[in-house]
């Protein structure tokens, strides 16, 4: 993915900026304003949280990709946790709690747009508290199949039968190198 080289506008036409959500900085300012961000991520004297919810509203503010900002900046959020150690040995369904009320979290980007960090830090918040309840579900609707399916297995305990279903959920596709590591192990 390249930086983009020309002028983005959310929402609206791509023709004019009437009726945009929102004009990213130009994109002769792109590469500045990322390495500013960089800077505030390996900030250690920040609140995770809060330089979270910050990272993420500045990565969409500067908008520096022509196409998929959104999904990026939702990927960066498990980045950011995991680089602060509040997120070292999972995933959340973060999107979930995003795309849940997009029109709080719009609301909360428009509001650090006018300099109020506070809705931002609250939206990311509750963003969390909802992965956190959908991934726990996640994971104990997962536990449940995985022991229905070895309940059901007729091979004896040692057979790869019974790890194929502990791989599949670690590895959910699978190719020919996954096969033969499985095989030989």
């Amino acid at each position: 993915m390249e930086l983009r080289e020309e002028r983005v506008l959310v929402g609206g036409t791509p023709f004019s900026p009437r009726g945009a959500l929102f004009i990213p900085p130009h994109a002769s300012q792109v590469k500045k304003h990322l390495q500013n961000l960089i800077a505030l991520g390996e900030r250690g004297d920040v609140i995770s949280i809060i330089k979270t919810a910050l990272f993420h509203a500045q990565f969409e503010t500067i908008h520096p990709f022509t196409d998929d900002n959104g999904r990026t900046g939702r990927a960066l959020l498990h980045r950011v946790l995991a680089r602060d150690e509040l997120l070292l040995y999972s995933t959340l369904p973060i999107s979930v709690g995003i795309l849940h009320n997009t029109d709080s979290y719009r609301a909360a980007l428009d509001s650090y747009h006018e300099g109020e960090i506070e809705p931002i830090v609250t939206s990311l918040t509750d963003v969390l508290e909802l992965a956190v309840v959908v991934g726990t579900r996640i994971s104990s609707d997962v536990d449940e199949i995985l022991n229905r399916w070895n309940d059901v297995i007729a091979e004896r305990k040692e057979s790869s039968s019974h790890r194929l279903s502990a791989l599949l959920v670690e590895q959910p596709v699978i190719n020919v190198a996954a096969e033969c590591q499985f095989k030989c192990n």
